[in-house]
């Protein structure tokens, strides 16, 4: 009695869907954790200077790098004196503010300067290029600024130093002009920084402390002392859900910049690394994923190294396939 005629299994093609699972699984989680892992950036520019150099910084390794120079073609609106800057809505257009630009009749008197009339204008920044563009003139005289942009109300706000203390303003990013939210006693509140959830912080160069500031009416609390000196030319920015400051170390041309990262709870600034050796004097710091309110987290060594194993693997599902194919 013949028995019926049963195929035998194919263990190539049984195997195929297992290695194409494989494969797909792989390249899937390595994009995402590629995507989730994706070394933070942020932007800084030489405040004392005219036509200020733009730089990069990378927080995957602490490297800086320029990308060029903030020059403009409107002759009358040259960028002098950058000290201040952030992204705006959606992380997408940087902004910066100067203080003390001299090339234009302006709107009010900087005290700081014999009563010279200046003009103190907003720009957008070429984060490709570096090149500038005039925006407007800011409505009233600035000094010592602080910017930063909270995604959580949408609303820009400019830190300054004025008679008695300090002021906190909203800036029109179409217009320029200023509103005043309220004053406090603290000058030179020449860095600012918004987290995810609204908080605005500052950083005083003149007291070397650190605090919160009320978005609605100025007021500034203390949280701590930054434990460092630190001179005139300050930036705060958050990168990687850690909030981080640059600052030169002491007043005077050859002082390096350094960076620091800031303990919100106590205020204290710890050492990250020295960007240069003296030639800069980066007075900003902005981030796209601070405006944008979506953090990047820097990658840690074990998170590197699951990319890395996830990839290998990846890597032997394909050649499993190559070798089967023939």
């Amino acid at each position: 009695m013949n028995k019926p005629y049963r195929t035998q299994p194919n263990s190539n093609r049984s195997s195929k869907p297992s290695a194409w699972m494989s494969l797909a699984l792989g390249l899937s989680i390595s994009l995402m954790s590629s995507a989730s892992f994706a070394a933070p950036f942020g932007y800084a520019i030489d405040g004392d200077s005219l036509a200020p150099s733009v730089y990069e910084i990378d927080f995957a390794d602490n490297s800086i790098s320029e990308i060029g120079t903030a020059v403009t073609t409107d002759l009358p609106h040259q960028v002098d004196e950058v000290e201040a800057s952030s992204f705006g809505p959606g992380g997408v257009t940087l902004f910066a503010v100067t203080d003390d630009n001299s090339y234009k009749p302006g709107h009010d008197i900087d005290d700081d300067v014999d009563g010279t009339i200046l003009t103190d204008a907003l720009y957008t920044i070429n984060t490709t290029t570096g090149a500038a563009t005039w925006i407007a003139d800011l409505s009233r005289a600035i000094d010592d600024p602080g910017l930063a942009f909270c995604s959580s109300d949408q609303t820009m706000y400019l830190s300054s130093t004025v008679t008695g203390g300090g002021a906190l303003y909203v800036l029109d990013l179409s217009t320029g002009e200023l509103s005043e939210r309220g004053t406090n006693g603290i000058t030179a509140m020449s860095a600012l920084a918004c987290a995810i959830d609204g908080t605005l912080y500052g950083v005083s160069h003149d007291t070397d402390k650190f605090y919160t500031i009320n978005k609605t009416n100025g007021t500034a609390t203390e949280v701590g002392d930054l434990t460092i000196p630190v001179a005139s030319q300050t930036g705060l920015g958050y990168i990687g859900s850690k909030l981080y400051l640059v600052a030169d170390w002491f007043a005077g041309s050859n002082s390096p910049t350094m960076l620091y990262e800031i303990n919100i709870v106590t205020g204290a600034a710890s050492f990250v690394a020295n960007l240069d050796g003296g030639a800069l004097h980066l007075e900003n710091l902005a981030s796209p994923e601070e405006a944008a309110g979506s953090p990047v987290a820097i990658p840690t060594l074990s998170q590197w190294a699951l990319m890395l194993l996830i990839g290998a693997m990846s890597l032997i599902s394909m050649r499993q396939l190559k070798g089967r194919s023939l």
